[in-house]
């Protein structure tokens, strides 16, 4: 949605649409794409709350996105063949006001896992601010944090079992090396290429032969 060596295509164009198209295109398999991401607007995710048009926001507006757009998806042809949704937040605890010790007021931010690496284009603007008085003084402490911070993930799929439940430290980059895993994608974009990264694995497809 940024670059232009992108976005200028006429592939581009044809394929971003609105997600008033998706109950035609999940008709069919064959008018189904093989890999669709639906990012919804700030207030649907969640971001917002309360929203500019009135809605809550929040986790309300994002349960009833869900409600609305899951279904949908699940009773569709190919979904019912072969499947796979995620559902995942881009991003955890960012912006979280803590009091600490003395009454003083900080922003934490949420903290990365997995080995994940600083994105490019952060050059350290996103620090972990922690702030504590000693002894009548007041001491601050700056770690780096990025990549989403700690989320969860919900997977449906015939090919996981009900219930299924991972607590391996899998990433965002975990996630998108999985995805080009799936699709036969061994030439792996960015930090996904990173060595030693996790993906996917019968913790989670535990219904996969």
């Amino acid at each position: 949605m940024y670059f232009h060596a992108i976005i200028d295509l006429p592939a581009c164009k044809a394929n971003v649409v609105n997600l008033r198209q998706l109950k035609t295109d999940l008709r069919s398999v064959a008018t189904t794409a093989n890999f669709n991401f639906i990012t919804p607007n700030l207030c649907d995710d969640g971001h917002d709350s309360p929203c500019a048009n009135g809605a809550p926001g929040g986790l309300k507006s994002i349960n009833a996105f869900l409600q609305k757009w899951v279904p949908v998806i699940l009773d569709s042809p190919a979904y019912k063949k072969a499947g796979l949704v995620i559902i995942n937040f881009d991003e955890g605890g960012s912006g979280k006001i803590q009091q600490m010790p003395g009454g003083t007021l900080v922003t934490v931010y949420g903290v990365s896992c997995c080995g994940q690496q600083e994105g490019p284009n952060l050059d350290g603007k996103y620090p972990t601010v922690i702030t504590h008085a000693s002894h009548g003084r007041r001491i601050t402490k700056k770690t780096l944090s990025f990549g989403g911070d700690r989320t969860g993930a919900l997977l449906l799929s015939k090919y996981i079992r009900p219930s299924t439940v991972s607590d391996a430290p899998y990433n965002h980059y975990s996630l998108l090396k999985s995805l080009e895993e799936i699709f036969g994608i061994h030439q792996y974009l960015g930090y996904a290429g990173q060595k030693g990264l996790a993906i996917f694995g019968s913790d989670v497809f535990t219904n996969y032969r």
